[in-house]
């Protein structure tokens, strides 16, 4: 009897899980979808791009949905604004911040670097922020 109702919870637990998961990853894909629809031309289109952050807050992100999503941001080297794939990165940290501290201070660094190459205005701005959060 308890042999059949602790299968039952980890049945329930990995079900769970595995619901979780899955809905999750579905973030990340229409993170990705929209970001390639927001760079696809010269002009940002400002209401996909806004739907990037809807979607990015409140998930907790994993190495390898980050990893899409870098993959995804390194694809737009020839845009023009440089700095718009920072305020992507900047939503993946404070993700991060709220779930894992370490992997936030990690992730903070390597963008800090990053801006280090660009010398703008806007991108002292924004490694600005990466020091405060």
């Amino acid at each position: 009897m308890k042999q059949k109702t602790f299968r039952r919870i980890l049945i329930c637990l990995i079900i769970i899980y595995a619901t979780t998961a899955a809905a999750q990853q579905s973030k990340v894909d229409s993170v990705i979808l929209y970001l390639n629809k927001s760079f696809a031309t010269d002009k940002l289109d400002s209401a996909s791009y806004r739907q990037v952050f809807a979607l990015l807050r409140g998930i907790s992100i994993t190495d390898s949905q980050i990893a899409q999503v870098e993959n995804t941001l390194s694809s737009f080297k020839n845009w023009t604004n440089k700095e718009n794939p920072h305020f992507v990165r900047t939503s993946i940290l404070n993700s991060l911040s709220n779930n894992d501290v370490d992997k936030a201070i990690s992730y903070g660094k390597q963008q800090i670097e990053l801006l280090e190459k660009i010398n703008t205005p806007w991108a002292s701005s924004i490694k600005s922020y990466y020091n405060v959060v």
